[in-house]
This record gives C-alpha cells, structure tokens and sequence, in this order.
C-alpha cells in the first residue's frame, strides 16, 4: 500500500476541558508534502515550549522521521456532561 493510498474512515473520542465531550467521525489522510508535515510540527511544539533554536534543532535532526495525519471531519456531536 503506498501512502497516496492511506485513507480510513475514523471515530475519534475527545473528552473536553469543561466536563463535555465531542465525538468526531471523519475520514484521516497522511498529509503527503514534507515542508507542510513540519511546517505543522513547528507549530504543535511551540504549544509546549516557546525556545524556537531548540524546536529547529529537533527538526534537522529528526524532521525526516515525522509523520503527519490529516483529520477532516464528516460530523461532529458532543454533550455536556453532569457532575455530581
């Protein structure tokens, strides 16, 4: 199977912040093009650090090893959900 292949139908499960939670359905595709795979990991790590040197010292070192999913959601449904 090549990568151009690769694409499921998916059901995700995401349990929220505020005691809520939200069920997506979509269809999930290796995202293909390189400089975009990193372009979105470079974003995702300055959530957890905001050392720019350190995140371009992982890409180069490890950027070739990065493999990038794409969710499109199909549907999505959620509830709040009651504490007692």
């Amino acid at each position: 199977m090549s990568m151009v292949e690769y694409e499921k139908r998916v059901f995700l499960f995401i349990r929220g912040r505020e005691s809520g939670m939200e069920f997506v359905f979509g269809r999930l595709s290796i995202v293909e093009d390189h400089e975009k795979a990193l372009e979105i990991s470079r974003r995702i790590s300055l959530k957890f650090t905001q050392d720019q040197e350190y995140i371009d010292n992982e890409i180069l070192h490890f950027g070739d090893a990065v493999l990038c999913f794409s969710l499109t959601p199909e549907h999505i449904c959620g509830k709040k959900v009651k504490e007692s």
